[in-house]
């Protein structure tokens, strides 16, 4: 409720009626303790300085309401050591004002009033309390009986530099009543409820509450509480019941839990510190702007530090931090975690924990943003988008079981492993992984990003990764593909990765792009499945190659280069275009076959220790050359090298191409063919051992 500001003149003390004690103020201060009594016209002011009663009642008759006022004395109603255990009411529109209005000034007073109250103080029906730099204590009795205080039906109570101590259970507001506290002013009580469609303003005071902060009390309504300037120290914190609380430049701390549920509260400025978990639940909102959020170690036994939005809630955060770090907590807690339907949203703000988890239909947004956590994750259907710039730093991140994981403009550093078992989708991003990067059932993306792992990349079951004006460097062992999982890659570079192998029956697709190989270039594992390559436009550049178990492998216009030997076994490869280079050696084997068609084919001393520049053709192997070149002189190369094996039910066709080589030979029933024109230069042509060569319109 906003401040009352009003200027009164006081009136005269009048008698209550006729017959009774006159309250004049040389009588007030001899008087001992009555029996109670009520304030209402006439007179229509009446002082309480120096009354010692078992009740006061503030309240209409015919001629209006009562007025009951305090300069500076004090009023004890229904305190222990009385024979009778009263209240304090004020009803029906009276008014206590312990205001200054003797002299005659709103916000000046320099006297200060006390109030004693027994068992409970009443404001109801249209009531008011002022205070102005006054003490109310409502003390209850040792027997535990009272110490409460209520406000409803649109009563109202207004504190200014005053203190208000509540030792009973509560203070409870309801109706649509009001209180504003301001100006220094302090309520303790041990809790604080809103029932109604109440108000609450409190500027630049402190509210201690030793257990409940508790705005909206399962009725149904929509209270609302300012807070500027202000402390708020309680146990617990609840808001809901479409309740609204705003703080700005507020500290609010809550040493066990705090949860907006089916409610809003804003926070600008200050902080809001919890001592166990933080929830915004049930279709509840939590803004952060300008603000700290964070755990704290309050005393609590669990101490968690977790921050749980679920059920349709929403936390948003702006330019803010939210720490959950620094206030320690078990294994299980400093964690934010995000599901059936709720939503964070983090924009230019720093947030620290140690698990940041979206699942069951969460989402985590984070936009320009720094968010460090020991694991990042993603999964049954939750969402993470870190987008349009900010850092993530973390130990393992990871989506999965439908979750997805969306990166934009965004630093990576995660010093664990990556895990794509959901959606995972990097754009204009750069990910820095320690660890590897796998993959499960899961469907990964990179568009304009950098990928690269200390550990292995290995992608399993169904999984697919696409690659696009991209680089992915893999300083581990291996980038592995199982199961039916696929990559793409398109104007993009794998770099640095020690082996690239598929297992499975995988796909790789690779366009306009380069794939740099430490170590082998294996496509088939000794699993017996079928994978299929397809490179467009390409480079490879590999130490070996090695296709085998059925794996198809279809080359246009690209370059393969294999610095040791390559091998074809129970697998095709096609070379549309493009050359194939070799540093030793190259077989077509166990029933293999390589067709190059209008490409080059050559040896090339690529550091080689044995540099032998041959070509064998064996075990029911094919080699099949069409208007293509075959070079294994250039290169260089041993005595015993520079030559064309073909045996033991080898095939090689050439038609239309050049064969240039040391020795040429077809033994123990191999086959050459060299047929419809073209050339064979070379030293040794022959065949042997029940070998063939078949000569056709050929130089």
């Amino acid at each position: 409720m906003a401040e009352i500001y009003r200027k009164k003149t006081p009136r005269p003390i009048h008698c209550l009626s006729a017959g009774m004690l006159c309250l004049s103020a040389s009588l007030l201060t001899a008087q001992t303790a009555m029996a109670g009594f009520n304030v209402w016209p006439p007179p229509a002011e009446q002082s309480l300085d120096g009354q010692t009663t078992d009740w006061i009642t503030i309240t209409d008759n015919a001629l209006g309401a009562g007025v009951g006022t305090l300069y500076g004395g004090s009023v004890n109603v229904g305190v222990e050591g009385l024979t009778n255990i009263g209240d304090l009411t004020i009803q029906n529109g009276g008014m206590l004002d312990a205001d200054k209005i003797g002299a005659g000034s709103w916000g000046t007073d320099q006297y200060q009033g006390t109030i004693n109250v027994g068992r409970d103080l009443v404001i109801r029906n249209g009531g008011q309390m002022f205070l102005n730099g006054d003490i109310l204590n409502v003390l209850g009795w040792s027997t535990g009986v009272g110490g409460n205080a209520t406000l409803s039906q649109n009563s109202s109570l207004s504190a200014i530099n005053s203190t208000l101590t509540i030792n009973g259970n509560r203070l409870n507001l309801y109706g649509t009543s009001g209180m504003a506290l301001s100006n220094s002013s302090t309520l303790n009580v041990n809790e604080l409820g809103l029932g109604g469609t109440n108000t609450l303003d409190v500027t630049d005071s402190t509210l201690n509450i030793a257990n409940r902060f508790g705005i909206g009390l399962g009725t149904g309504n929509a209270s609302a509480v300012t807070l500027t300037g202000s402390t708020v120290d309680a146990l617990f914190g609840s808001i809901r019941d479409n309740a609204t609380v705003s703080a700005t430049g507020s500290s609010l701390a809550f040493r066990d839990n705090a949860s907006i549920e089916n409610a809003t509260m804003t926070q600008n400025g200050g902080d809001l510190v919890f001592g166990d978990e933080l929830f915004v639940r049930g279709g509840g909102s939590l803004a952060i702007d300008g603000a700290t959020v964070r755990h704290q170690n309050l005393g609590d036994v669990d101490n968690r530090g977790a921050v749980v939005v679920h059920d349709g809630g929403q936390l948003a955060l702006s330019s803010s931090t939210l720490d959950l770090v620094s206030g320690g907590g078990p294994a299980n807690g400093q964690r934010v975690t995000v599901n059936t339907g709720g939503q964070v949203s983090v924009t230019g703000s720093t947030v620290t924990a140690r698990t940041v988890t979206a699942n069951t239909g969460g989402q985590v947004s984070v936009t320009g943003s720094t968010v460090t956590a020991r694991t990042v994750s993603a999964e049954d259907a939750g969402s993470l988008y870190q987008q349009t710039g900010g850092t993530l730093n973390t130990l393992n991140l990871s989506s999965a079981d439908a979750g997805e994981v969306r990166l934009n403009s965004t630093v990576v550093n995660a010093t664990g492993n990556v895990t794509a078992d959901g959606a995972f989708n990097a754009t204009g991003t750069t990910l820095n992984v320690t660890g590897s990067f796998t993959g499960r059932d899961g469907v990964a993306g990179l568009t304009g990003s950098s990928l690269t792992t200390g550990g292995d990349t290995v992608l399993y079951d169904s999984s697919t990764l696409g690659i696009d004006n991209s680089t992915l460097t893999v300083n581990g062992n291996r980038l592995n593909l199982y199961g039916t999982s696929g990559v793409a890659l398109s104007n993009s570079s794998i770099l640095n990765v020690n082996e690239l192998g598929l297992g499975g029956t995988n796909t790789l697709n690779v366009t306009d792009s380069t794939l740099n190989i430490a170590g082998r270039f294996g496509i088939g594992l000794g699993t017996g499945n079928a994978s299929a390559v397809t490179l467009t436009g390409s480079t490879v550049d590999a130490l070996f190659g090695s296709i085998r178990d059925n794996a198809t492998v279809s080359a246009t216009g690209s370059s393969l280069v294999f610095r040791d030997n390559a091998s074809i076994e129970n697998a095709t490869m096609t070379q549309n275009g493009g050359d194939l280079v070799f540093g030793d050696e190259l077989f077509v084997r166990g029933g293999g076959s390589l067709a190059i068609d209008g490409a080059t084919v050559r040896h090339q001393n690529l550091g080689d220790v044995d540099n032998r520049g041959a070509v064998v053709v064996h075990d029911g192997g094919q080699l099949a050359l069409s208007s293509s070149t075959l070079d294994l002189v250039s290169g260089g190369g041993p005595a015993n090298g520079q030559r064309v094996t073909v045996n033991t039910g080898g095939q090689v066709s050439v038609t239309g191409s050049t064969v240039t080589a040391r020795t040429v030979s077809a033994e123990d029933a191999g086959s050459l063919y060299q047929q419809t024109g073209g050339t064979l230069n070379t030293l040794n042509l022959s065949s042997a051992d029940a070998g063939e060569v078949r000569l056709n319109s050929t130089v």
